[in-house]
């Protein structure tokens, strides 16, 4: 009797529920294991010893394990196996598996079940080598199973298969079979020897195959493959066993029920997310989150898991941030032998306001695979996927960074799998699956730091997104330049929530169009405030320009001048953003020094590589140099607090002073480089700045971009097309295109900003290995993100009482000029008209403050004004 086909996703928060159902792990020998499912619910999620390519792809129900994607042509799935291993050893092991297809009538012939071994080989990392599926090439492994002809076969997984001749071949398979997979030493190789029978032991299928020793090192995983026919074949599987002496045990390397946790401390309220995997309807439904005291763990609060999205979200008010405190989040995970506890553990840092330097790293833009067309037949596993990033983990972590910055784009809709954007229920978990690769890369950073996460435009599953307050997208315009979201507001929504829920309560959380949450906030950390911007959701869409452009916003008419672009009513952060920074500049209490973060950098630093059009000034609407006045808008209330501006996007690592009436009279930009990317930019214009210097590279300088916004470019790291033999390591593909994370050390003291921007493989450590890219580092000082020249001058004030004040100038109408904290008891207030004036001096939020009404000096009309702030002046 075949197995009936169950519904897999009924809902997003439903169907996936479970009792039970978790893989055992009780062998006899430490190193074996045993795998089997019971129960009668369902769940997506395999459980912690397992990585599914891909997560939608598999369940587990009805005490066993299914492979529900049966689509005609669908790429080979697998089921890796997390905390086993084949190990270099040539010693024996024995892997057997209970299967079956899941099928109306027979399995398509070229439909294949069976196991994937030697996986990644012995130099790949397992994470990375467990992504492996579908696609074969070098590093595959070997691929050991019998296909729906009823062919037992074994084939290296490293190069593509020849389709076999199906005629007079085809043997109808049993409802249920077992595959029993054997590796044995045999005159300096290594036997493969593969049985496949019956449930009542009958042999159906056998075949053998001598191996080199070397090439049986790595992962194990199950294969599904569905086959061309109509409909394909699906599988089942039940009783997975591994033992011998080659196999590894790693227990350590579970994965889940809670993959990674994300924090923030702000003025005494401590948040904290934790992500799940995608846990069943029937599965304890609450997290909890425990400290240590005096070397017991205490539960200090409990939360809901929220489905869709899988997150449980703490908020703690009265928290004391002058210590360390470890903590871990709990989850018990019901399996086949009962209850079991989970464990994530971290710490909660003490606020480094004592710091004289708070160390920022900011990443963006993580590829996880090398997406190129061929890309893994032709250099294989090992090269082309840059998940976990390894390479470049511990040297950010060589940094000790106070707070992590991820500027977005933490996944790409389309890799390392294409993408899934209907139904809705599919995609999100389609989205899980990519976001789960983002934290189990970046889990052992954030457990133990302060994160602002981000999401950017590849985040919501658009290559471009113009939010346009949240509206929905229209229908048919793919590239978005009509505005709007594409995927449902419930998507968006959980989708924020994985990212951004674990930052401080938002300025203002009214939701736009269609419900969609909103995220912009501030951070007080270490004495630094930090303003987090939403870039892209209320920002217009190109629609309302009418120019000949692009699918993806690049005008391309000739002779267009693209001033005419800047519209009345064009916005880009809003008129609620810009409220907000307004307010944000006014507030420096525990603050020394403030700096913006957001998704893109306010210009347009890109050139054409288009054609004719080569080496011109890009013009891309998607950039934050359109529009025009939205741009001026947000850094006329930058510089108000004299904030340093860090964000990434751009792929193109870059450092630039803003003009907004002049060159260079508004805040200092770090773009940061993307962490791994495809999409290269440039900036090398074939015209020179104007103010060009022959002992400077010839793209540095002030320009005016494509939308004729002021820019002085400092630094790029422009991408090296065609590299010299030797030039760069291994992968060349990844390390030509400039990839890395910037770092920023904001010197409170000095009151200046050293930027830094490091290729991902230099270890900051070890100058041998390499060091910056060229032309940083850069000191910032702060008073330097505003420095539009003064009209006229306020009297000198000589403060006493208050070593560092706050200085908040209004004009006459009370209007802000400007606030910032004075790096010493002395401050000449320089204002750009003449009149009258209100200004603000002291401790925010203490007696020791004042305002005073003071008027511009003549010219050279020097005066002092003594401001005591001494108790009871």
């Amino acid at each position: 009797m075949q197995p009936t086909r169950r519904t897999f996703l009924k809902s997003v928060a439903g169907a996936v529920g479970a009792a039970n159902l978790a893989s055992t792990t009780a062998p006899a020998a430490a190193d074996e294991f045993s795998g089997e499912w019971a129960g009668d619910g369902e769940r997506v999620w395999i459980g912690p010893q397992f990585w599914a390519n891909r997560l939608q792809d598999w369940r587990l129900g009805a005490g066993r394990l299914e492979c529900v994607r049966g689509d005609a042509g669908s790429p080979m799935r697998t089921l890796h196996l997390l905390t086993r291993r084949l190990g270099p050893t040539p010693d024996e092991f024995e892997m057997t598996a209970h299967a079956g297809a899941i099928c109306d009538g027979p399995p398509a012939h070229d439909a294949a079940v069976g196991f994937l071994v030697g996986a990644g080989g012995d130099t790949m990392d397992y994470r990375a080598a467990a992504l492996i599926h579908h696609n074969p090439g070098p590093g595959g492994g070997w691929f050991a199973g019998i296909d729906g002809a009823g062919r037992a076969f074994i084939r290296s997984f490293e190069k593509p298969v020849e389709a076999a001749n199906e005629a007079g071949t085809q043997h109808d398979l049993p409802n249920e079979i077992v595959i029993r997979l054997a590796g044995r030493r045999h005159e300096g190789q290594y036997r493969l020897a593969l049985t496949i029978s019956d449930a009542d032991g009958r042999t159906v299928a056998e075949t053998s195959l001598e191996v080199p020793p070397d090439r049986l090192t790595g992962n194990v995983a199950l294969v599904a493959h569905p086959g061309s026919g109509k409909p394909a074949t699906r599988w089942w599987f039940r009783d997975w066993r591994l033992a011998g002496a080659k196999v590894e045990a790693h227990d350590d390397r579970a994965c889940g029920p809670i993959l990674s946790t994300q924090y923030t401390v702000h003025r005494g309220v401590l948040k904290l997310t934790a992500q799940l995997m995608p846990i069943g309807q029937s599965d304890p439904q609450t997290v909890e989150l425990q400290f240590q005291q005096d070397e017991n763990w205490r539960t200090a609060a409990t939360a809901d898991v929220t489905v869709p999205g899988y997150t449980a979200t703490f908020r703690l008010t009265d928290w004391d941030a002058g210590r360390d405190v470890p903590y871990r989040t709990v989850y018990r995970l019901r399996d086949a032998t009962g209850e079991r506890a989970w464990h994530w553990p971290g710490t909660i840092r003490r606020d480094p306001a004592d710091k004289e330097t708070l160390v920022l790293a900011t990443l963006s833009c993580v590829q996880q695979v090398d997406g190129r067309v061929d890309a893994g037949k032709q250099y294989g596993w090992s090269k082309t996927v840059w998940f976990p990033h390894a390479d470049m983990l511990p040297n950010v972590a060589r940094h000790d960074p106070d707070l992590l910055f991820f500027a977005g784009d933490q996944i790409y809709e389309g890799n390392p799998t294409r993408v899934v954007r209907q139904p809705a229920e599919e995609s999100l978990l389609d989205y899980l699956y990519k976001w789960y690769l983002w934290c189990w890369t970046y889990r052992d950073l954030t457990r133990d730091r302060p994160t602002i996460t981000i999401p950017d435009d590849h985040d919501v599953y658009q290559g471009n997104v113009w939010g346009a307050w949240g509206k929905p997208a229209r229908e048919g315009d793919p590239g978005g330049l009509l505005g709007g979201y594409g995927m449902p507001p419930e998507w968006l929504n959980a989708m924020q929530r994985t990212q951004t829920s674990h930052l401080p309560d938002p300025y203002d959380s009214t939701p736009v169009e269609q419900g969609i949450g909103v995220y912009y906030t501030s951070l007080v950390w270490g004495g630094i405030g930090f303003a987090i911007l939403e870039d892209r959701k209320f920002k217009s869409p190109p629609s309302v320009i009418k120019a000949k452009m692009t699918p993806d916003s690049h005008i391309t008419e000739k002779g267009y001048d693209t001033r005419q672009a800047d519209l009345p009513g064009a916005t880009l952060l809003g008129d609620r953003q810009l409220a907000f920074l307004r307010a944000f500049a006014e507030d420096w209490v525990g603050q020394e020094m403030k700096a913006a973060l957001s998704q893109t950098i306010f210009c347009n630093l890109q050139i054409s590589s288009r054609g004719e059009t080569a080496g011109q000034l890009d013009k891309d609407l998607d950039s934050n140099g359109w529009p025009q006045t939205g741009r001026r808008k947000a850094l006329e209330e930058l510089r108000r607090a004299f904030m340093l501006h860090i964000a990434g996007d751009q792929h193109l690592a870059s450092v630039v002073r803003q003009g907004v009436d002049e060159f260079d009279d508004a805040v200092w930009s770090l773009c940061a480089p993307a962490v791994a990317n495809l999409y290269e930019r440039f900036w090398n214009p074939d015209c020179p700045p104007s103010n060009a210097d022959a002992d400077l590279p010839a793209y540095m300088g002030r320009y005016e971009d494509g939308f004729h916004n002021k820019i002085t470019v400092h630094a790029v790291a422009n991408p090296v097309p065609n590299p010299q033999p030797g030039q760069f390591p291994d992968p060349v593909a990844l390390y030509r295109k400039a990839s890395g994370y910037a770092i920023v050390r904001f010197n409170k003291p000095a009151r200046t900003a050293t930027l830094e921007v490091w290729p991902r493989y230099v270890d900051p450590t070890d100058p041998s290995t390499g060091g910056q890219y060229a032309g940083w580092p850069i000191i910032v000082k702060q008073t330097d993100n505003y420095a539009r020249r003064p009209a006229a001058f306020l009297p000198t004030l000589d403060v006493k009482g208050v070593s560092q004040p706050v200085v908040i100038v209004r004009d006459a109408s009370g209007e802000l000029v400007y606030a910032l904290r004075t790096a010493g008891s002395e401050f000449r207030p320089g204002v750009f008209a003449l009149g009258e004036y209100q200004v603000s001096i002291g401790e925010p939020g203490t007696k020791r403050w004042k305002t005073l009404a003071l008027a511009t000096l003549d010219d050279d009309q020097p005066k002092r004004l003594m401001v005591d702030l001494t108790a009871g002046s």
